[in-house]
């Protein structure tokens, strides 16, 4: 046991000089995050993994990352019996990428939105369903399959999950479909992509930023220097502890995973919510989500339960004599954020302002895994409760409301 204490302490101690180095010198820049484009799955990553795909691609380089692509997948097996032989002949100088493709409107198992196809001039297709942290829809790999019945169908996500029930039908994996992750299957593939653009210093360094990225959303930001050197100490130990070393890796992941399907597919906080219906309009409750403000949950003023927030539903001034309510009555150690698109939005105090949960420190996200959600959940019907009394003393005033207020089961 002591030994492990001192090896966790002397990687600790190459973490924090590292993390310094990072910090003084700039490597923790990313254009991706200075935009708020982090976990954007349409405009950030199906938009650039589409585009090194296409050998028309304003990339210039033709052909050469679809190949590299084409061969990781036959490399690791993510190609069936039925499709290898129609990969390995996939006319990659003569094919397309596109970003969500349509196949029609959804109508049971048919329909919907492809997030990237790749097709060549024979039909020959791969067809990637591209998750961030977007939950699956109804049938949604079985609509991509009865599309395109002999294309490639791939579902890629952060850490490789398994889509779900709901989505994948009757689909079998490793035969119907095949599971990517950006942690290794995509960053495997982006490194190869960046070595080929030693010679395109532009291109090459935009990879590099996507490379920086998806480490930082599967938590693998550290420097390869620093990655390098623990590396060394680790393999310096004695047998048994490394066998520890791996046991304890393999369950701060689970404890991440476990963490983020907690707070992300929990029924509560993934769900629009109703909180009052008022002459004129709804306020709403979002779903948790993810973007360049990091973790946050946000309040709209809405015309129908189904659209989003709309300003000019009440009178200029009724609007401030309703933000003003709402700073009085938010607890204290809530810091909401009043802007033109949401009535307000907040991070919840279990989470790092500012950050993605993949990349908060482990120490937050073992109190979040031990909070058990009850914590997240008080602290939110703490907030509906203040955002229902402000609304209600703006209705006593001369304002909007016509005092039916009702609060949504």
């Amino acid at each position: 046991m002591n030994k492990l204490i001192g090896l966790l302490e002397k990687v600790n101690r190459i973490y924090s000089k590292y993390d310094e180095m990072a910090r003084v010198s700039g490597e923790n820049f990313n254009i991706f995050s200075v935009m708020g484009m982090e976990t954007d799955e349409v405009k950030t990553h199906s938009a650039f993994i589409a585009e090194l795909l296409n050998p028309q691609g304003l990339h210039g380089q033709g052909d050469v990352f679809l190949k590299l692509f084409v061969e990781m997948l036959i490399h690791k097996g993510k190609v069936s019996n039925n499709s290898k032989t129609q990969i390995e002949s996939f006319k990659t100088i003569e094919s397309r990428s596109f970003v969500e493709y349509s196949v029609g409107p959804v109508n049971g198992d048919r329909g919907g939105r492809i997030d990237i196809l790749v097709q060549d001039t024979d039909g020959k297709a791969i067809v990637i369903e591209n998750k961030i942290y977007a939950q699956d829809q109804n049938l949604q790999l079985v609509r991509y399959h009865n599309a395109y019945p002999k294309a490639l169908l791939l579902y890629l996500t952060l850490n490789g999950d398994e889509p779900s029930a709901s989505s994948k039908g009757e689909l079998n994996k490793d035969e119907g479909f095949f599971i990517l992750s950006y942690r290794n299957d995509i960053l495997d593939w982006m490194n190869q992509c960046h070595e080929k653009s030693v010679n395109q210093p532009r291109l090459r360094e935009t990879i590099a930023q996507y490379i920086s990225l998806i480490k930082i959303l599967t938590g693998q930001s550290m420097s390869d220097q620093a990655n390098r050197k623990i590396k060394i100490l680790i393999l310096k130990q004695e047998p048994e502890l490394l066998d520890h070393i791996h046991l304890l890796i393999e369950n701060v992941i689970d404890i991440r995973n476990e963490v983020h399907t907690c707070v992300f597919n929990n029924k509560e906080l993934n769900q629009r919510k109703t909180l009052a219906h008022c002459n004129g309009f709804y306020l709403i409750r979002n779903i948790i989500e993810e973007d360049k403000d990091g973790i946050a949950i946000s309040y709209d003023l809405a015309k129908s339960e189904n659209e989003g927030h709309d300003k000019g539903l009440i009178s200029k001034d009724c609007y401030n004599q309703l933000e003003e309510l709402l700073k009085q009555k938010i607890p204290k150690e809530i810091t909401p954020k009043f802007e033109d698109y949401h009535l307000f939005w907040f991070t919840p105090s279990l989470f790092e302002k500012g950050k993605l949960l993949n990349s908060m420190s482990f120490s937050t996200v073992v109190k979040i895994y031990k909070s058990k959600k009850d914590i997240l959940l008080k602290e939110i019907k703490s907030v509906d409760e203040s955002v229902l009394k402000a609304l209600n003393e703006l209705c006593k005033s001369d304002c909007v409301c016509d005092q039916t207020i009702r609060k949504q089961n």
